[in-house]
């Protein structure tokens, strides 16, 4: 019984190991990846943890969303639909980032907690936001060649709806 069990299990785990190990692949139709990392900055200085999408300027590159997320130095490596790279064309591109400040404990007579206050908000200026009014745009070729750099401004405090 004990090496019926085993060899029951020894075949599960190999059957989800191979399934886990083969991952996603690449879609037929994305064509091939350029590399793209790019650079944020705001007042000149890097923006850590802002999204950057890539906004296709052509119809045959809509299909997929490249995007990514600055580090602390202010860059992304734009990855397209989870694989490392961006499809050559011309794309405008949109920057994000939302800050979430919580609010203050507030502990009652009875024991209760609950927080008060706190306040989620856009750092980025909605023209840099927003796909019809960003001034940012960028032409993918591979290889390519120089690091584009996108300056989104003074930093905004605006309301997250």
């Amino acid at each position: 019984m004990l090496k019926k069990f085993v060899a029951l299990f020894s075949l599960a785990l190999v059957a989800v190991v191979a399934v886990g190990c083969g991952g996603i692949k690449k879609p037929s139709d994305m064509g091939e990846l350029g590399g793209c990392v790019v650079k944020v900055t705001q007042d000149g200085a890097p923006l850590a943890g802002a999204e950057v999408i890539f906004h296709a300027q052509n119809p045959e590159n809509q299909k997929y969303t490249p995007s990514g997320t600055t580090n602390e130095k202010g860059e992304a490596k734009i990855k397209t639909y989870g694989f490392e790279g961006v499809p050559a064309g011309d794309y405008k591109v949109t920057v994000t980032k939302l800050v979430i400040e919580e609010g203050e404990l507030v502990v009652a007579e009875d024991g209760s907690e609950s927080v008060e206050g706190g306040s989620e908000y856009q750092v980025v200026d909605e023209e840099y936001r927003n796909v019809d009014t960003t001034p940012l745009s960028v032409t993918i070729t591979d290889p390519m060649t120089e690091v584009p750099v996108f300056e989104v401004g003074a930093a905004v405090q605006d309301e997250h709806k």
